[in-house]
């Protein structure tokens, strides 16, 4: 929504159409959003913490029936040691992190197609780049997560040893941060492109220049919710 108003004041600017009375009413809007954010912000994080804690309530009811049912002979020293690492360590985490996750994943899927929804509006070309760029952000994620996942396994297993915890997760950021860079390297040049073409187009007449301004306002942030 802040976006939008900057937008609409720009392209006011541009048309000459701006007046104190939209300049105030833009102010007024400004402020409802930042009231609004901080109200549903509170209520996500109350919801977030509460369905976190009812999810993994059921999961360490379920482990403990599961727990139940194995052979005494099971429950050795280190065995023990896993389900004390399992029930303090791994579930916590998880519990106080998992719904933040999902509700970031929710926001970052609406932000992205409000934004590609955007572009498209003001000119179908660069909605198709756009869309054409995200299609190769996730063909480049896929392999970073298949690299991720192999070595998350490794990482969780070396727990009781420091010396090769520690050489795993070198190894870990060692074979991730080339993705990474790959990442980076494809928004960073997605981004560039979109704005070369909206430049191109607006010098050939099919672009005029609010929604110029509108594209350039959007494609720095366009594919910061995918690669997030």
């Amino acid at each position: 929504a802040p976006i939008m108003l900057a937008f609409l004041m720009l392209a006011g600017f541009y048309e000459g159409s701006i007046s104190p009375r939209s300049c105030l009413l833009c102010g007024l809007a400004m402020v409802l959003c930042v009231a609004f954010q901080a109200v549903f912000q509170n209520i996500a994080d109350r919801l977030q913490s509460a369905a976190g804690f009812m999810v993994f309530s059921d999961m360490r009811m379920e482990l403990g029936a599961h727990l139940r049912r194995m052979p005494m002979g099971y429950f050795t020293e280190g065995n023990i040691g896993k389900i004390s690492s399992v029930l303090s360590s791994d579930m916590v985490f998880i519990e106080e992190n998992c719904m933040t996750v999902l509700a970031d994943m929710m926001s970052y899927i609406f932000a992205e197609i409000i934004m590609v929804v955007f572009l498209f509006l003001l000119n179908p070309w660069i909605g198709l780049m756009a869309l054409a760029v995200i299609g190769v952000i996730l063909f480049v994620a896929e392999g970073m997560k298949k690299v991720a996942m192999e070595d998350s396994g490794l990482s969780q297993a070396l727990s009781e040893n420091f010396r090769r915890s520690c050489e795993t997760s070198l190894k870990f950021e060692e074979e991730h941060s080339p993705w990474e860079l790959r990442l980076n390297i494809v928004y960073g040049l997605g981004s560039a492109a979109i704005a070369g073409l909206s430049f191109c187009l607006w010098q050939q007449g099919m672009l005029t220049v609010p929604d110029l301004i509108g594209i350039l306002l959007f494609v720095f942030d366009l594919f910061g919710p995918i690669r997030a």
